[in-house]
């Protein structure tokens, strides 16, 4: 029984023996496998292709970029596409101009009678300074150059702007300012303040080129039936009457000159208007009306007044309604220009409008395009930058192209890029990219060999799970 034993353990050992030098010789054959197909891969490429920029292509024509080279690549012609605009953002087809309505003239009364005028004057009343008004036109100039007022596009030409009838003119990176009510030192020192607040410290003048919100009317037995502006001259009334063209009249004696303010009529007896400097010298006031009447009845020149006061309630009352008129055409210009940007938004979030692209492979962060800004350029920074960046752990940093076609015939111009040294990441920021550039990034070295290994990996575990069943 024992001699049994000792043959059963030498059988154990040949048998552990035969298997351990059977899986010697299954791994050293996997090693060389291994060998022979990396060294294959390394001379013939086989199974791995990677792109790359060739060298010696006469189709390429390999360009190395410098500052130079950057104002020579941004010489190429081009224009970037123009963002869509709503139709509807032009209000110039809106008649502002129509505000201000055309009211029937008065027609001049002239009635006779044989009483007597008398004298009856108006208040003594302190001159006051001119107030800007609603429809003054508001000049400001620069002492070198005129400085743009928002408004249309005649008004920043000329560089004037009228007072709205919120009593506000808009200056451009600065905002409303209200200047009616206030005199033109007021006015000038409310502007200074809001430009000062803007940090805008060059020097102005400003000025009312054009009088309009203040005025005299003038009728009756004068030459020239008119309005007259008041400006910052004090009016009188020989001044007015002059503007007229004088009083036309045979009868001095049944001629006289009727004044109505703020409710009340007053009258001069046109001898005495002759004879009296003081008379020609009386001060008017913005609003007053002058009527020089040949008679003595009152009832032409009360008809006269009326007829003034209806005409000045119609002039408001048709602009009111013009002024809403606009207001309501403004707000569906409004809706409509918001409802059709929306509708802009949508076609570029879902890529249906027409846009120019650049392409990022090779290795890039990601395999994607690029689309060119409307109505500026891009450069190179914008579109590595936007994509990701580069991986600099596979992306070969001394070898980042942008490959551009030029003219027929002419090679593919292939602008190589070398980030090894960070300095030249400047140049990224100032190369302009154009539409179907190809910006390609070539791999390290390191990256092609491993990925040959992921590639033959799967195929030598096969082999070797096969080889050990």
């Amino acid at each position: 029984m024992p001699h049994a034993r000792v043959e059963t353990n030498l059988n154990f050992f040949q048998i552990k023996g035969n298997r351990h030098s059977k899986n010697l010789f299954q791994t050293l054959a996997h090693r060389i496998v291994l060998i022979m197909s990396l060294a294959i891969l390394n001379n013939c490429g086989t199974l791995y292709i990677s792109p790359t920029v060739p060298l010696n292509d006469p189709n390429v024509q390999i360009v190395e970029v410098t500052q130079g080279v950057v104002k020579i690549a941004n010489g190429s012609a081009y224009s970037p596409r123009a963002l869509p605009r709503p139709r509807s953002a032009d209000i110039t087809a809106i008649d502002l101009q129509s505000a201000q309505p055309v009211v029937p003239r008065v027609a001049s009364r002239q009635q006779t009678n044989s009483a007597s005028p008398v004298l009856r004057l108006p208040p003594q009343t302190k001159t006051k300074r001119y107030q800007i008004g609603v429809g003054d036109v508001v000049s400001l100039t620069g002492r070198s150059k005129p400085i743009a007022i928002s408004g249309a596009e005649d008004q920043r030409r000329s560089n004037i702007y009228t007072v709205q009838d919120s009593g506000a003119i808009a200056l451009p990176d600065v905002g409303s300012i209200k200047v009616a009510g206030l005199t033109i030192e007021d006015a000038h020192s409310a502007v200074f303040k809001r430009r000062a607040a803007n940090q805008i410290t060059d020097a102005f003048a400003l000025d009312i080129s054009e009088f309009n919100s203040q005025q005299i009317i003038v009728g009756g037995a004068v030459k020239t039936h008119t309005r007259i502006p008041v400006t910052f001259a004090p009016m009188t009334l020989s001044d007015a009457i002059a503007a007229a063209g004088g009083i036309v009249t045979k009868d001095e004696r049944s001629t006289s000159i009727k004044i109505y303010r703020s409710g009340e009529l007053y009258q001069l007896p046109f001898a005495d208007y002759l004879e009296t400097s003081d008379l020609q010298r009386l001060p008017l006031m913005s609003g007053d009306a002058v009527y020089v009447h040949v008679g003595y009845d009152l009832t032409a020149a009360q008809a006269y007044f009326s007829e003034q006061i209806a005409q000045t309630e119609l002039s408001i009352a048709l602009k009111t309604q013009r002024t809403e008129q606009i207001t309501a055409q403004l707000s569906a210009l409004d809706l409509q220009q918001r409802t059709e940007q929306a509708a802009i938004q949508m076609r570029i979030a879902t890529d249906s409008l027409q846009r120019d692209y650049v392409y990022l492979t090779g290795e890039a962060s990601k395999q994607t395009r690029f689309p060119l800004p409307f109505e500026h350029h891009a450069s190179l920074a914008d579109a590595l930058f936007d994509s990701g960046g580069l991986p600099t752990t596979t992306a070969n940093i001394s070898q980042i192209y942008i490959l551009r076609k030029r003219s027929s015939g002419s090679p593919i111009a292939a602008y190589r890029f070398d980030f090894s040294n960070a300095a030249n990441l400047v140049l990224t920021t100032e190369f302009q990219l154009r539409p179907n550039d190809i910006i390609f990034a070539a791999e390290q070295p390191i990256t092609k060999w491993h990925r040959v290994i992921q590639q033959i990996t799967p195929s030598l575990i096969i082999t070797g799970v096969g080889a050990t069943n």
